[in-house]
């Protein structure tokens, strides 16, 4: 469909939306009858006039903006796991962290034999031009990893579950 101008655009506008003033209003209504072109933008932007005419908005209710403005000031609630449930993980994880390091001392994991990761016996696409190379994991080292992040892990929780509303409690105790 060929592109009509943008005062043409506006006028058949305006005539649907019944604006136009009369003398104008029978021009085009002359132009739709001979100008295909124009009657075919015509029918395209009166089924969108005739749909957005079909639906209807919503109004707020009566107290909405109230409702709003009295709620400017609020601070939104962090959402956080209660003290109760964060004491529970942290002593957990510190008992995990606990027992590995035991278990790491007495030597459990000394006679672990070192598992090996052989790559090549992967199929891998055929324009690898470099095979992989295999390597061999240490289980004390890997058992060190987790500790590390066991007590990582029960740090944030003690920050969590312990220190954070402590330390609220404490300052809106000086503010009151």
């Amino acid at each position: 469909m060929k592109n009509l101008s943008q005062a043409t655009e506006e006028k058949l506008l305006e005539y649907i939306d019944g604006t136009l003033r009369a003398p104008d209003g029978e021009e085009m209504a002359q132009q739709l009858r001979s100008n295909s072109t124009l009657r075919g933008r015509y029918e395209e932007l009166k089924r969108v006039h005739d749909a957005l005419r079909a639906t209807t908005t919503e109004a707020p209710s009566a107290n909405f903006t109230k409702a709003v403005m009295n709620r400017l000031n609020e601070r939104p609630v962090p959402a956080t796991f209660s003290t109760r449930n964060g004491i529970i993980l942290l002593v957990v994880a510190i008992l995990a962290a606990a027992m590995a390091t035991v278990l790491l001392s007495m030597g459990v994991f000394d006679n672990v034999s070192t598992p090996t990761v052989d790559l090549t016996k992967i199929n891998l696409p055929k324009n690898l031009e470099q095979p992989l190379n295999s390597f061999h994991m240490d289980v004390r080292l890997m058992i060190n990893v987790i500790i590390i992040l066991n007590l990582a892990l029960a740090f944030m929780l003690l920050d969590r579950a312990v220190l954070r509303p402590y330390f609220k409690r404490r300052m809106l105790d000086e503010v009151s």
